[in-house]
C-alpha cells in the first residue's frame, strides 16, 4: 500500500513539473528554453504526418499554423489560414531560377511591315508562369510625305495618259483588239465585253447600256477604251460590272471632248483631250459616275444633280498623286453646280476651281505648292511564347516618342519554349532604345 501511494505521488510530481514549465526534450537533458518540443539527434530526423493534396483539403478545421507534407507536390506545407478558411502554402525553395532577363545592347530600329517582327529581346526560361514586363523608349516613330504640288499633278496626269495610252494587253486576258464606234445598241445591244484594249477608230458613242465581264482569271482586270473623236452616250445608259471588273481598272480616252448625257451610270475614268488639242469634260444632269474626269487640256463642268465617287481601290496603273481626285484638269477651269455630290479630291493647273455643291475632300486650286510632311507612325508590340502571341499583351502607340512598358503573364508550356517581345512599324521608321524585358516566375 505505501509502495503504490509512492509511486502516485512521484507521477504527480512528475506531470506538475512538465506542466509548469511546459517544456518537453527527446534527446536532451536541457530543451531550448523557448521551445515546448526540443528534438535533438545526429542520426535522425523529425517525420511529420504525410497526405495527399485531397487528404490536406478533408482535414476537419485544421489549426492554423498545423504543418503536413505534401506527397502530391512533394512539399511541406503549414496553414497560414484560419481552420474555418485554411490556406496552405508550401516552404521548399524552388530549384529553377526565380528571374530571367535581357538588355538591349544597342538602339534598335525597325521599317515598314505588316507583321510583329522579332526583336533582339528573347528569353528561354524552364516552365511555369512568369509576370512578363517590358520597357523601352520609342523615338523617331516617323515617316515622310509630300503635300499634293499643282506642278507634281500636272506630271503625274501625263504619267497616266501615257501608260493608258501605250498600254497594249490586259494580263492574261484575251484581246480584242478593236471595237466598232458605238456601244450597247444594234448589232451590240445587251453586249458583254471582256477585259482588253480596245480601239475604236473614231468617236466613242455609249448609245445602250452594256456589261463588262471582269470574270475571275485575273484579280484586277483591265478594260481601256481608246478613240480619235468625242466621247458621248445616251440618255439613260448604264454600265453593269461583273467578276472582277472594277471602276479602278476602267479606262475611257478621247482625243477631243468628252459628254455624258443625262442619267448615264458610268464605271471608270475618263480622260479628255489625249491627242494633244482641246478637250472639254461635262456631264449631264443626273450623271452617276464611280470613277474620275480627268482632261489635259479644257474645262470641266458638271451637270444638275451629278454624283462623281473617286474609287478607293488600287488601280493595275499608276496614278501618283491623283489616285485620290475625282476632278483634274491640267489647262482648264474645274467647277460643279449647287445640287452636286462630288466625293474625292479636285484641282487643276490653270483657270478657275469653284465648287458649290456638295464636296468631300480636297480642292487644290492652281499653283497649290507642296513639300515634304513629317508624319507620326503608329508602332505595336506584344509578347510570343512559342511562336504564339500571349492574349492581351498587345499595345498600340500613335506617338513620335515615348516611353513604352507592357506587363502581362504568360505561362511558357515547356523548356524549350522561348519568350520574345516582337513589335511592327505601320510606315517608316522607328528607334527603340534603353530595352529591358523580364521574366518573373509567380509560382512562388
Amino acid at each position: 500500500m505505501k509502495s503504490a501511494f509512492k509511486y502516485m505521488l512521484l507521477s504527480f510530481i512528475l506531470l506538475t513539473s512538465i506542466s509548469q514549465f511546459a517544456q518537453v526534450g527527446i534527446g536532451t537533458s536541457d530543451p531550448d528554453s523557448s521551445t515546448v518540443l526540443d528534438l535533438v539527434s545526429v542520426d535522425k530526423g523529425f517525420l511529420m504526418p504525410r497526405l495527399t493534396t485531397t487528404q490536406i483539403s478533408n482535414i476537419t478545421s485544421p489549426a492554423k499554423g498545423l504543418i503536413v507534407f505534401n506527397i502530391t507536390t512533394n512539399d511541406s506545407e503549414v496553414n497560414i489560414g484560419t481552420s474555418i478558411s485554411p490556406l496552405w502554402i508550401g516552404i521548399k525553395r524552388p530549384i529553377d531560377p526565380m528571374i530571367y532577363s535581357v538588355n538591349g545592347v544597342s538602339d534598335f530600329t525597325a521599317s515598314e511591315s505588316v507583321d510583329l517582327e522579332a526583336s533582339d529581346l528573347t528569353l528561354t526560361p524552364t516552365a511555369g508562369t512568369f509576370l512578363a514586363t517590358f520597357n523601352g523608349h520609342l523615338s523617331n516613330a516617323t515617316y515622310i510625305t509630300n503635300s499634293f504640288d499643282s506642278d507634281i499633278g500636272n506630271d503625274d496626269l501625263t504619267n497616266i495618259y501615257d501608260a493608258v495610252r501605250n498600254t497594249a494587253t490586259s494580263g492574261t486576258q484575251t484581246e480584242t483588239g478593236t471595237h466598232s464606234i458605238t456601244f450597247g445598241d444594234g448589232a451590240n445591244i445587251n453586249e458583254v465585253i471582256a477585259p482588253g484594249v480596245y480601239e475604236t477608230g473614231g468617236a466613242i458613242t455609249l448609245n445602250g447600256s452594256f456589261t463588262l465581264a471582269g470574270g475571275s482569271v485575273e484579280d484586277n482586270p483591265i478594260f481601256i477604251f481608246r478613240g480619235s473623236g468625242a466621247f458621248t452616250t445616251a440618255v439613260g445608259i448604264t454600265i453593269t460590272l461583273t467578276g472582277n471588273a472594277k471602276p479602278e481598272n476602267i479606262f475611257w480616252m478621247s482625243d477631243a471632248a468628252m459628254a455624258t448625257a443625262a442619267d448615264a451610270k458610268i464605271k471608270g475614268t475618263m480622260m479628255g483631250a489625249a491627242g494633244g488639242g482641246a478637250g472639254a469634260v461635262s456631264t449631264g444632269a443626273g450623271t452617276e459616275l464611280v470613277g474620275r474626269l480627268f482632261t489635259k487640256n479644257g474645262a470641266i463642268t458638271t451637270g444638275a444633280s451629278t454624283k462623281i465617287t473617286v474609287p478607293t481601290e488600287n488601280s493595275s496603273l499608276d496614278f501618283g498623286s491623283l489616285s485620290t481626285f475625282a476632278m483634274w484638269s491640267s489647262a482648264g477651269g474645274v467647277s460643279d453646280v449647287a445640287t452636286a455630290e462630288i466625293t474625292g479630291d479636285v484641282g487643276n493647273v490653270s483657270g478657275i476651281l469653284s465648287m458649290t455643291g456638295t464636296h468631300v475632300g480636297e480642292a487644290y486650286p492652281a499653283g497649290t505648292q507642296g513639300g515634304p510632311v513629317v508624319n507620326v507612325s503608329t508602332t505595336t508590340y506584344s509578347i510570343y511564347t512559342g511562336g504564339s502571341e500571349v492574349a492581351n499583351s498587345r499595345r498600340t502607340i500613335d506617338l513620335k516618342t515615348t516611353l513604352i512598358s507592357i506587363q502581362t503573364l504568360v505561362t511558357v508550356a515547356s523548356d524549350a519554349d522561348p519568350v520574345e517581345l516582337r513589335w511592327r512599324v505601320n510606315k517608316g521608321t522607328a528607334t527603340l532604345s534603353n530595352r529591358f524585358f523580364s521574366l518573373i516566375r509567380s509560382e512562388h
